[in-house]
């Protein structure tokens, strides 16, 4: 019994403690990689869950193939041969995608290992106060418990919209091209191009503002629209955020909640001349006016102006949108929102309530431009065209009336504008016009000393030398960042319908026939109204040509000017 005994192998050489505890301390770093891997996938644009899944699938292979052979050196080759393998190919393949400073097999970037893993280095900034979408203040990261990315993604949200009301944007749209995010402003209704940001640092600021907007964070394809508030200074403005995916990455945009609409009519731009008229038009008793401009050119404004002429305390004002722009004090609004059939039936509702003026953003439809005809004879109607200019408007509402006679029957006056960017102050460089574009303009040279423009040479210091930084740039205008331009005023070409005119357009007379009479009733067209305000220095020739001329010929004048 006791050879029998010393004959079987003593027990323990099929567990060795110190073998599982190196099993357990050589798996942790793959277990690490893995989510960082899958993490760091979502910043490249590359499938987080493609990448995670090999990583994660090839390693648990190699760690049953491990566990299972009874070589413990020889699994070990196989474990690390499928995890460090693969682990190495996605780093190669991953820095082949992003820029220069954000590779991670490179000297730079193992020598600032150290520095990157203490994220109390990373300093937080906050430049002006945000408000989620619920109006709470967005607090800032604690500088001792918060990560490296939410620090980068507070910081840059930051920098981007401190950036955006700098620069007086009413737009921003942050798009991804490759490896980079391009960024745009719409700065006085042009685009403004700033620095590109890097994807993977976009993408963290996108997710940023998302979590503040009160949108899904983990939705990264479907479009998405929330808001959120700013503050600087004491000035709040509200930002309307948009993100939306696409086959690079998440896009972001903002649009600025406008508070021009509150502005006042001797506001606008208007001339003396065209006040006047519009005033005395814009009366209560009966009557159409109609307002039109191109796509985000100030007719809402110019609508709601004419509206607050009128007391809405003393009188019954009714308003019809798609969408209501403004709520506006004791008056009754309402949205009929896509659909024209709905809006007939609430513009023949509320003139049941026998309104004094009724504001209308838009007409497209017969049988609501039939009853606003109908209405016209009683009381003032204010009406919204979408249009170039004041001839193209009343085409476009004779049109839809379908009838010429009716739709001149009430019409007072048609009224087209445009907003033209107005030259800097600060900037703004004088000079010498060319006799020959005075003469197509029909300005007499001699009554002209000067026009203005955007800056073509470079600022310069006390000492007549060339502002520039310490990379010898030119320093750029501070007002307006080197746009040359800072805000928008409006342009307006009126038309008063004369009985004359209403009897040309009812007997369907040519263009030039309507243009004839306007012309002998003093009538100044929307490029001469321009001119007015590059003679008196407000705007340039080159920005009366570029809102008031179709693109391809505008580019073409404004080099000859």
């Amino acid at each position: 019994m006791t050879a029998l005994m010393a004959s079987i192998d003593p027990m323990g050489d099929y567990f060795s403690p110190l073998k599982i505890a190196a099993v357990f301390v050589l798996v942790l770093p793959w277990l690490w990689f893995v989510p960082w891997a899958q993490r760091d996938a979502r910043r490249t644009l590359t499938p987080e869950q493609l990448v995670g899944g090999l990583l994660l699938g090839v390693g648990a292979i190699g760690l049953i193939v491990w566990l299972a052979l009874p070589m413990f050196g020889v699994g070990l080759a196989i474990f690390a041969t499928l995890t460090i393998g693969p682990s190495l190919g996605y780093l190669i393949y991953r820095d082949g995608k992003v820029p220069a400073q954000h590779r991670v097999l490179t000297m730079s970037h193992l020598t600032s290992m150290s520095a990157r893993k203490d994220a109390r280095k990373i300093k937080v900034t906050t430049r002006l106060k945000v408000y989620d979408s619920d109006g709470r203040l967005a607090v800032a990261p604690d500088e001792e418990e918060a990560s490296i990315e939410v620090k980068l993604a507070y910081n840059g949200a930051q920098d981007l919209l401190y950036d955006l009301l700098s620069f007086r944007a009413s737009e921003a749209d942050l798009t991804p091209v490759g490896q980079e995010a391009k960024l745009r402003f719409l700065v006085d209704g042009a685009v403004t191009t700033r620095p590109s940001l890097d994807g993977a640092d976009s993408d963290l600021i996108i997710q940023h503002i998302k979590l503040l907007a009160g949108l899904n964070a983990d939705q990264r394809r479907k479009p998405q629209q929330g808001q959120i508030s700013i503050d600087l200074v004491n000035q709040a403005i509200d930002l309307i955020v948009t993100t939306a995916g696409t086959t690079s990455g998440q896009r972001l945009q903002f649009r600025v909640v406008q508070e021009s609409i509150q502005t006042q009519l001797d506001q606008l731009g208007m001339s003396e001349d065209v006040q006047e008229k519009i005033t005395d038009a814009n009366q209560v008793g009966g009557g159409l006016i109609i307002v039109s401009a191109p796509a985000r050119n100030g007719l809402t404004s110019t609508l709601y102006s004419l509206l607050r002429c009128h007391d809405s305390f003393t009188m019954q004002l009714t308003t019809l949108e798609a969408k209501v722009a403004f709520e506006q004090d004791n008056v009754s609004q309402h949205a009929y929102g896509k659909d024209p059939a709905a809006m007939r039936k609430l513009l023949v509702s509320s003139l049941r309530h026998e309104p004094h003026v009724v504001m209308i953003d838009a007409c497209k439809d017969p049988e609501a431009a039939s009853v606003i005809v109908q209405a016209a004879r009683e009381r003032l109607i204010l009406l919204g065209v979408s249009a170039t200019d004041s001839f193209t408007a009343l085409a476009k509402w004779a049109k839809v009336c379908g009838n010429a006679t009716e739709a001149m029957a009430s019409l007072k006056i048609v009224l087209a504008q445009v907003l033209v960017r107005k030259l800097c102050t600060e900037c703004r460089e004088p000079y010498r016009p060319d006799p020959s574009l005075l003469a197509k303009a029909n300005l007499q040279a001699g009554d002209i000393k000067e026009f203005y423009r955007t800056p073509t040479k470079p600022r310069l210091d006390d000492k007549d030398k060339p502002l520039v930084d310490r990379d010898g740039n030119a320093i750029p205008c501070p007002a307006c960042h080197g746009t040359g331009y800072y805000g928008r005023t409006g342009v307006f070409e009126l038309l008063e319908i004369t009985n004359e005119l209403r009897e040309l357009v009812a007997a369907g007379a040519a263009l030039s026939k309507i243009k004839a009479a306007c012309r002998k009733n003093q009538m100044l067209y929307l490029q001469e109204q321009a001119l007015q305000k590059v003679i008196a220095g407000i705007s340039s020739v080159q920005e009366v040509i570029r809102v008031t001329q179709p693109q391809s010929k505008a580019k073409a004048k404004a080099k000859k000017a």
